[in-house]
């Protein structure tokens, strides 16, 4: 029992040496100093975008007195960053005072030396004098910081835990655009007597198609069994679906997607129908005993817009405002965003797609 308890003691410490070989990249600026700059040159170097930088302090953790506390906030915040999870700009608009009353309130608790499976009871905040605005954003971030480390310190593998990161996930497939998608897939919101199922489908999907496809899917399951339980249905629902249930399912599709691109009706069709197949092919216990073909058919899957109604849909800058943007691209600032707007004139891309080129990667060399 103690060496058990000895390894997990070692392991621990294992990960938080990593951690501080994190926080030393770009020359150590994120480990050595307590107030980060907008305009510091780290941030160019991490890749993390700053438009219009200037001397703005984006984090304080000047109140972070005990533990591992301040090491593990400025993780979150710079792997959050790095990985496009949070904006520098949201974190210097939104959370710049969050950031330092989490640090004031949990260095106040005896009993609080890290996030790591910190109790997610706010009882700190009774006589904190918080506005609500400082409220929502001390709890979103606090949460947030617990979630991550949390699951940073566990030593399961990925895939077993709740929440999964692509970046902790070998063979994974990232866009060049990844870091407009949220690069974490939670299974939290997935009722427990479905969880694991639903991790063993996830596991198999994960490494064989995009991480933004698999994001897609598991969002159409979380919504298909939250429908069903929001209903009345209960554990066990699912292994006795009938052909009656798919009826009803389709009618809530209908009215919870209605406005909506035709696209995402059908998707919240025909995902349901391929993840059915599948588990019922895998001879998963919890699958449904009757089979897809007589649960869902095929013209139950609405009709996605075609690829002519989707361009009509398309806003085109008018042509007088192109010509003035265009006599005027002298002026813009700051500079360097120049090169910027001239890639969007001439390539039509999105501001993401530009912004996700890089000089060593861009071209193919013959």
């Amino acid at each position: 029992m103690g060496a058990a308890i000895l390894a997990q003691h070692e392991a621990f410490d294992d990960k938080y040496n990593q951690m501080m070989e994190y926080l030393s990249s770009e020359g150590g600026y994120w480990k050595d100093n307590d107030k980060w700059y907008m305009d510091a040159d780290s941030f160019m170097e991490a890749e993390i975008l700053v438009p219009n930088p200037r001397h703005w302090l984006l984090a304080d953790f000047g109140s972070y007195k005990k533990g591992r506390l301040k090491e593990e906030m400025k993780y979150f915040l710079l792997y959050s960053m790095k990985k496009g999870i949070i904006k520098a700009v949201s974190v210097h608009q939104n959370y710049l005072r969050a950031i330092f009353n989490i640090g004031k309130q949990l260095s106040l608790m005896k009993s609080v030396e890290s996030f790591n499976r910190l109790d997610t009871f706010d009882r700190e905040l009774q006589d904190a004098g918080l506005s609500d605005t400082e409220r929502c954003s001390y709890l979103y971030l606090k949460h947030g910081a617990t979630r991550l480390i949390t699951g940073y310190y566990d030593d399961r593998d990925e895939l077993e835990k709740d929440i999964w990161y692509a970046a902790r996930i070998p063979g994974t497939k990232v866009s060049a655009a990844g870091k407009r998608q949220k690069l974490s897939i939670s299974f939290e919101r997935i009722p427990t007597y479905y969880r694991e199922m639903v991790k063993r489908f996830m596991s198999r999907l994960v490494i064989k198609r995009s991480w933004s496809y698999c994001a897609e899917m598991m969002m159409y399951i979380r919504y298909f069994l939250k429908v069903f339980y929001a209903h009345g249905y209960v554990d066990g629902f699912l292994e006795r679906l009938a052909r009656q249930d798919i009826e009803k399912y389709l009618s809530w599709v209908a009215g919870d997607y209605e406005g909506r691109n035709a696209t995402f009706r059908s998707k919240a069709v025909s995902f349901i129908r391929q993840y059915i197949d599948y588990i019922q092919l895998a001879e998963y216990p919890q699958a449904p005993k009757k089979d897809v073909n007589r649960l869902v058919f095929e013209d139950d899957i609405p009709k996605r817009e075609r690829q002519a109604d989707t361009m009509g849909k398309v806003k085109y800058v008018p042509e007088p405002v192109r010509m003035q943007l265009d006599a005027c691209i002298s002026e813009i600032e700051p500079v360097k965003m120049m090169p910027m707007y001239i890639l969007l004139r001439e390539s039509g891309w999105r501001g993401t797609d530009v912004l996700n080129l890089r000089y060593d990667s861009c071209l193919e060399y013959l």
